[in-house]
């Protein structure tokens, strides 16, 4: 994760004290959206729409994982996204300035590329929802 402004995630690490770290995964929107063309489409102000965009169609997924819950048996990771609904997934990659100017620099290729984007965000939410169903369990002994 990034530290944005070198502001001592890796100094309460190294401190050694129980904390809890929430790592957010924005794909940098967070702190360069213009590099995504978010000016165009409303600045910054708009990057929880957009974020929101990505995890409907499936390009992000939203998970949690509490290694807490292991101790009592119970399933750590949880998937709290909704099924994606990948009908989407295709405007949204042109709705980012990043995608739409692979389309217009190679026209012929972009299409295969996108789909193998969508491929990729199936595979992982699939893998996400399988990780779901682990019996976490404690085996009895015999």
């Amino acid at each position: 994760s990034y530290d944005i402004g070198y502001g001592g995630l890796d100094h309460v690490i190294a401190s050694g004290e129980d904390v809890n770290i929430l790592v957010l995964d924005t794909e940098v929107y967070s702190n360069t959206g213009i590099n995504h063309g978010l000016k165009a489409k409303g600045g910054m102000g708009k990057s929880q729409a957009e974020e929101a965009k990505a995890v409907e169609c499936g390009y992000w997924h939203l998970w949690r994982y509490n290694p807490a819950l292991i101790d009592e048996g119970k399933n750590p990771f949880s998937l709290d996204s909704k099924a994606p609904q990948w009908d989407k997934f295709h405007d949204f990659l042109l709705g980012e300035v990043r995608y739409l100017s692979v389309k217009k620099a190679y026209p012929n290729e972009a299409e295969e590329l996108f789909a193998e984007a969508q491929r990729m965000a199936k595979l992982r939410y699939q893998s996400y929802v399988r990780q779901t169903k682990m019996d976490w369990a404690a085996e009895e002994e015999a």
